[in-house]
């Protein structure tokens, strides 16, 4: 039975496996090998996973959920029409989807997954993944870092045996991370990792929407949600076009009018600019931490979207004087490392003596009284420590008479431990003895998927043990999956109708007409022929559609004669 591996994204998510010796990214129905992250509701009460969800959401954004990863181990809700979920709960609907695409693809039952997270993923999130993966069906008995899968597919890739210090720079949809990666003979090891898991895609999508709403003297309060919605969606569209122009135009029709904002290369990096200062504090940080120099690193590696931006690439240029590994595939990197990683795992052959080591992102410890009067973090395992990582630390009690010791467990750099992230407490009985102060030996072990064991053991050898998720931390529901679905074979369907209906809503009077005609002819097929298999019709109108964008995002007038786009006459257009 096959483990496959899954990059579970905050815009999109990809599946792999390790099959005739090469790694094979797995394609969803529409011929895709990127899943969008999003889930929602129809009028019916069904849920709609990946490509339906992602094109329902412009015209019912209140029924749809979007870049929950970014919430991973949160206990605040999410809502979807009448219902609410855990973010978990979301994550287990797109890992549900890409465990379903795995089984199509290799014709067998999946159980185990390899998942990725941001390298800077606390505790509670990586809790909270492991947990998702669970609902969705899936043991998930390994989670990798996505700059380490990164790292692992350049280093398979490129073949090279001598050693390298790649600084690894994984911006993607919804978060930020910066990895120093020695690789060396059959070893890949993370000696280091920073990041910002508040940092991504979606932030320049929403500095593009602000200068827009500014420059044509919009304010966002008055706008309707669908409104607002069409404008960060055309500030995505922008950005990704942005990664290979020199000059956009961006166009919103709100209220029946026509407001557009020309962007260059050079106007985006001004309204911009702040994050890709957010970039460069996170890359120092990492740097520093290592012990390096700049004139050390061999390589600096781009993965994830955010990296397809010129002003990007441009940047860190200037910055390392130097050119950077930009690979074709950058979207694909990190699922790729997690599909070599399965083969790993499975001992295939040429794989079996690799060896992938990660590290702790955060330091750990617990508080302690100090000379003020506000207790301070005692550190047990220090951030970027390698893992797995056990370690022990003793500590007295306050007075002699002390019946308790109560150890608060935080996870952050902070002197004062209140400063910190608090994941939770763990206590322990004393029993006092006459003239004597109570010791406490506190044993950390943080493991290779970066959770947390704590364990006290008393002066008496009386032990307690604990597995710490975070403070709030909640029990996701197992039965979601019990809910009413969106068929499998209408999925496209239901994609390509929402994508009509949007273009339609946003489309000039002149271009309405052509896309009225293409509404009907699927609208035909469906009602026609019960089942939605006619593959062709699809795939014709999906052309037209992309014609159409290509043509509308260039600032011409769209026209084409699809006098043959009916139900009847379709074979004469494909």
């Amino acid at each position: 039975m096959a483990i496959i591996g899954i990059d579970l994204g905050t815009t999109n998510s990809l599946v792999s496996v390790y099959q005739d010796g090469k790694v094979q990214i797995i394609q969803n129905i529409f011929g895709e090998n990127q899943i969008p992250s999003a889930v929602a509701v129809d009028e019916k009460g069904r849920i709609l996973v990946g490509r339906p969800a992602k094109e329902r959401i412009y015209r019912y954004p209140k029924d749809c959920a979007i870049e929950f990863k970014r919430q991973m181990g949160n206990i605040e809700r999410i809502e979807i029409g009448e219902k609410s979920y855990l973010p978990e709960e979301l994550s287990a609907f797109v890992l549900k989807k890409c465990k379903e695409e795995a089984e199509i693809y290799l014709n067998e039952e999946v159980t185990e997954a390899v998942i990725s997270v941001p390298a800077y993923f606390d505790n509670q999130q990586r809790e909270a993944t492991k947990n998702a993966a669970k609902i969705a069906g899936l043991v998930c008995n390994r989670i990798i870092n996505e700059p380490s899968a990164a790292a692992l597919a350049h280093r398979m890739h490129t073949g090279i045996s001598m050693e390298q210090y790649i600084l690894v720079i994984d911006f993607g949809g919804g978060t930020l991370d910066v990895s120093l990666v020695d690789c060396f003979e059959n070893i890949v090891e993370i000696v280091g990792v920073s990041g910002d898991n508040q940092l991504g895609g979606k932030n320049f999508d929403e500095q593009i929407a602000k200068a827009f709403l500014k420059e044509n003297k919009l304010d966002a309060k008055y706008l309707s949600s669908e409104e607002y919605s069409l404008v960060i969606r055309k500030a995505e569209e922008v950005k990704i076009a942005l990664g290979g122009k020199e000059k956009v135009t961006m166009g919103c029709k709100i209220k029946d009018k026509l407001y557009t904002m020309v962007i260059t290369q050079e106007k985006l990096l001004s309204i911009t600019g702040n994050l890709l200062m957010a970039l460069k504090d996170v890359m120092v940080k990492v740097i520093q931490d290592a012990g390096c120099t700049i004139e050390e690193i061999t390589d600096v590696l781009l993965a994830g979207g955010c990296c397809r931006l010129q002003i990007i690439q441009n940047y860190l240029r200037e910055l390392f004087h130097r050119e950077i590994t930009f690979p074709n595939d950058i979207q694909e990197l990190v699922v790729k490392g997690l599909g070599y990683y399965t083969g790993i795992m499975e001992k295939k052959a040429g794989l079996e003596e690799i060896l992938v080591t990660d590290v702790c992102p955060f330091s750990l410890g617990v508080n302690v009284s100090g000379q003020s009067i506000n207790q301070v973090m005692s550190v047990i395992i220090p951030r970027n420590s390698t893992l797995p990582k056990k370690a022990a630390k003793e500590y007295i009690s306050k007075t002699k008479t002390q019946k308790e010791m109560v150890f608060s467990v935080y996870q952050g750099e902070n002197y004062y431990a209140e400063e910190n992230k608090k994941l939770g407490e763990i206590r322990i009985p004393l029993y006092p003895t006459p003239g004597k102060l109570q010791t406490v030996l506190t044993t950390f072990s943080y493991d290779i998927n970066g959770i947390l064991c704590v364990e006290v053991k008393n002066s008496q050898g009386i032990k307690m043990k604990k597995k710490l998720l975070g403070t709030g931390s909640t029990t996701p529901d197992k039965n979601i999956f019990q809910e009413k679905y969106l068929p499998r074979e209408l999925e496209e369907y239901t994609a390509i109708h929402e994508k009509l209906a949007r273009l339609y809503a946003e489309a000039s009077e002149r271009n309405r007409e052509e896309l009225e005609r293409w509404i009907d002819s699927i609208e035909y097929a469906k009602e026609h022929e019960g089942y939605v298999e006619n593959i062709k019709l699809l795939r014709g109108v999906k052309r037209y559609m992309e014609a159409y964008e290509e043509a509308v995002c260039g600032e011409n007038i769209f026209q084409m004669n699809i006098a043959d786009m009916f139900y009847d006459n379709r074979d004469s257009y494909l």
